[in-house]
C-alpha cells in the first residue's frame, strides 16, 4: 500500500465555562472545493481510471468503480427530479434520504406525501422506514423523547 502524505493526527482540547469543551485538529483551515461532488469531478479529471470504490463479489473477485464512472453516475442521478429520486429510493428499500440543500428536500417531501396519500403500500413503506430510523436512533441513545 502506498504511503499517503497526510499530517500527523492531533487533537487540541480547550475547556471553557463549566461543561463546555472545544476540540480541534490544530491545523489552520484552508478552504477547499465547495462540495464532495466537486472533489469527485476533480479526481475524475486527474485520475479517471483509478478505483474510487471496490467491493468483493460472490466469487471473491473485486467489483470496481472508477472515479470517471462515479462522476458519470452521479451526474446521471442528478438529472432525475428530486421527487422521483426520493420515491425510487424508498421503493427500492432505502430508509433515510439525505439532501445537501433544502429545495430538493422540499420537493422530495411533497412527492413522498403525495404518493403516500395515493398508495397505501407506499404509505406503509414510508412508515416502516421512519420506524427503522427511530429504532436505530433509540438503540444508539440518540432519541431523547
Amino acid at each position: 500500500m502506498r504511503t499517503l502524505d497526510r499530517p500527523e493526527p492531533s487533537v487540541h482540547l480547550q475547556r471553557t465555562a463549566p461543561g463546555i469543551v472545544y476540540l480541534s485538529c490544530g491545523l489552520k483551515y484552508e478552504p477547499g472545493l465547495p462540495s464532495l461532488i466537486d472533489y469527485l469531478s476533480r479526481a475524475a479529471q486527474l485520475r479517471p481510471s483509478t478505483t474510487f470504490l471496490a467491493e468483493r463479489d460472490a466469487s471473491k473477485g473485486w467489483r470496481r468503480l472508477t472515479y470517471s464512472q462515479a462522476a458519470r453516475d452521479t451526474a446521471a442521478v442528478a438529472s432525475i427530479p428530486p421527487g422521483n429520486r426520493a420515491i425510487d429510493f424508498l421503493s427500492a428499500g432505502g430508509d433515510m434520504i439525505i439532501s445537501k440543500t433544502s429545495a430538493p428536500a422540499h420537493a422530495m417531501v411533497l412527492a413522498i406525501r403525495s404518493r403516500a396519500a395515493a398508495d397505501a403500500n407506499f404509505h406503509q413503506r414510508v412508515d416502516g422506514a421512519a420506524l427503522r430510523i427511530l429504532r436505530a436512533k433509540q438503540a444508539w441513545g440518540l432519541l431523547s423523547c
